[in-house]
């Protein structure tokens, strides 16, 4: 395993971490150099373009506007448009017109100069870093960008025969069939009403289909036409950094991330040439994570609205849970983010999943098992009653099976966090007898009789908002008493947004409770309302 924080990256050139986090990560900061001291990485691809790579055209594969062959199998590269892509002198060049050599042109076509876009062969994994060093050569006008984690919006291969050509023309990448990010990060525009706005020097990250600006910030390369330019991005899950010469220049988190996928280099027409060089890629991961499947203890955290979050996540809250990772919705281990809950198969929409007391319990567990790596299955869902919980309901089932795949690899069972009760605040006689028997049935069904299940309790604010005392904590205080291996969560203290949802504090607090309830550190004495 390859470590990044011993490896001179700063002078490495253009780099893209594509990958499998999701949430800002506060040690990157915008105006400091990218932070990689706890990332392995491991070689994926190194091409220094010395040898006559073949490039395919797609112009040569597509007939009356349907693609009639996939690329040819001896191509490194893949170029869309009409313009010229070449290895020539050491470099990838890329004009928007056939040219003779190293971007030199050879006159202009009829249709025009072209948008350009040129693929690598690979298709890489979701958290990985690439780099490369571009030039322009002189050029006054026009963008350049690439485009990562790219596939078709149904998962297909980017060459499917069935999805449409594409000629380098930008609709084709972000409201086409394609879903990927893009990063832009070298602009020149001669038009004075688009410089007096800052587009003429801007970056920005984008999400595909829709070109959903996720960040913009000022780019560092508007000091020079003539001249390497050398960036990084790294990208974890939905975490993504980029950086330039040295410098961070915009981080974002995308709460619903795409994973793997296709690298594409795009060029506008305005674009005299450019040319690429020293162009790698790595997988990916956070190095505490390194533990095998058997060291890995995992929790089952459901029920309803707050605990699928709905606190603003702040910026503490928006680091990567080092030794912590998320099963995700393709049934794969990624590091953990918030939001947390973003993967339930019976969440409401993605909008709307934010902060719970899932990242204080990760932390919390952390800091009382460095050396055990853990895991999360999270899947929740608001606005529901224990009877939607029950065993051969939607939300029981999607839970076990969830539950379930994550410790196919080896991975060991750890417990259940629990919270929910809001929706059952007026029906109190019978949730003991219901929340006993859910929790039968998960030591049944996961043949775990000695299962560790963790319930919080609702809020417990001082403040009037006009809602009816929680005499349902008074129920679930007493779980302890009457089923082996349970404990309670206290709330008392926390504040919440509505009467019903905590706030960020109280959600941070919540999770360290949830993991010393589980421990045997809650020492809080409750007072029910």
């Amino acid at each position: 395993m390859l470590k990044a924080c011993i490896l001179s990256l700063a002078c490495m050139g253009l780099i893209l971490a594509g990958g499998s986090v999701s949430a800002q990560d506060h040690t990157q900061q915008v105006g400091s150099p990218l932070n990689l001291a706890a990332i392995d990485l491991e070689p994926a691809y190194s091409n220094d373009f010395s040898a006559n790579d073949r490039i395919d055209h797609e112009t040569t594969f597509v007939t009356d506007g349907k693609r009639t062959r996939l690329p040819d199998p001896g191509a490194q590269w893949i170029a869309e448009g009409w313009g010229g892509a070449s290895i020539c002198a050491g470099k990838l060049w890329v004009a928007p017109v056939v040219f003779k050599a190293c971007g030199e042109r050879a006159g202009t076509p009829e249709q025009g100069p072209s948008h350009m876009v040129v693929w690598n062969k690979n298709r890489f994994p979701a958290d990985m870093m690439f780099e490369f060093s571009v030039n322009h050569h002189g050029s006054d006008n026009g963008l350049t960008l690439v485009i990562f984690a790219a596939k078709g919006q149904q998962g297909q291969d980017i060459f499917d025969l069935d999805l449409p050509p594409r000629n380098g023309v930008y609709r084709n990448y972000n409201k086409g069939q394609l879903k990927n990010y893009t990063v832009s990060y070298w602009s020149r525009n001669k038009k004075p009403s688009l410089v007096a706005k800052g587009e003429a020097y801007s970056n920005r990250i984008r999400k595909n289909p829709g070109a959903n600006i996720l960040t913009t910030n000022a780019s560092l390369t508007d000091k020079c036409s003539d001249c390497d330019y050398r960036v990084r991005i790294l990208k974890l899950g939905g975490s993504i950094t980029a950086e330039i010469n040295g410098v961070v220049v915009n981080h974002v988190t995308d709460p619903d991330p795409h994973g793997s996928g296709y690298i594409g280099l795009r060029s506008m027409e305005g674009v005299d040439r450019i040319s690429y060089d020293d162009f790698k890629v790595w997988s990916a991961r956070l190095s505490d994570l390194s533990g095998t499947a058997e060291d890995r203890q995992v929790y089952l955290l459901i029920g309803q609205s707050n605990m699928a979050g709905r606190a603003p996540i702040e910026e503490v809250d928006k680091a990567p849970i080092e030794g912590c990772e998320l099963f995700n919705a393709s049934g794969e281990w990624e590091p953990a983010t918030n939001p947390l809950n973003r993967y339930s198969t019976v969440g409401k929409k993605p909008s709307i999943q934010k902060l719970g007391p899932g990242y204080g319990f990760a932390k919390r567990w952390r800091e009382l098992n460095p050396d055990i790596p853990l895991g999360l299955v999270v899947n929740a869902r608001g606005g529901t009653k224990i009877a939607e919980w029950g065993k051969g309901t939607d939300y029981y089932n999607e839970a076990v099976a969830r539950f379930k795949a994550a410790l196919a690899d080896g991975s060991r069972l750890g417990g259940v966090l629990w919270h929910q009760g809001e929706g059952d605040s007026r029906r109190t006689e019978t949730y003991l007898d219901s929340l006993s028997a859910l929790i039968a049935y998960l030591h049944s069904d996961l043949n775990a009789p000695d299962l560790p299940f963790i319930a919080g309790l609702l809020e417990m604010d001082e403040r009037d908002f006009g809602k009816s005392p929680r005499l349902i904590n008074k129920v679930i205080l007493t779980l302890p008493t009457v089923v082996p291996n349970t404990a309670v969560a206290s709330t008392e203290g926390l504040l919440t947004l509505d009467g019903t949802h905590f706030d960020s504090a109280g959600q941070r607090e919540l999770g360290k409770r949830y993991a010393e309830a589980l421990f045997g550190f809650n020492n809080y004495r409750v007072r029910v309302k």
